[in-house]
């Protein structure tokens, strides 16, 4: 069995974010939007895809869910990302 990666959680937020800001301009989506249709606080949904904050995976469920994904593609589409 391989030794565990470490993984930089600030990464993560950044690569995620990288997504989630590529998906909605997909979409013609603004931010602001999204915040809004996922029930979430804009400031802290920015710095969380900016890598200022951490972003919970109940919160990243809701905003995959307003950008018609599934939880694992926004985490499968990070990871290709790197």
């Amino acid at each position: 069995m391989s030794p565990l990666r470490r993984v930089d959680p600030i990464e993560i937020n950044v690569r995620v974010g990288r997504v989630v800001k590529a998906l909605l301009s997909e979409r013609g989506m603004t931010l602001a939007q999204l915040a809004d249709h996922a029930v979430t606080d804009l400031s802290s949904l920015s710095r969380a895809l900016n890598g200022q904050e951490g972003i919970t995976l109940h919160r990243l469920e809701r905003v995959a869910s307003v950008l018609e994904k599934e939880l694992h593609e926004i985490i499968r589409l990070s990871q290709e990302s790197q």
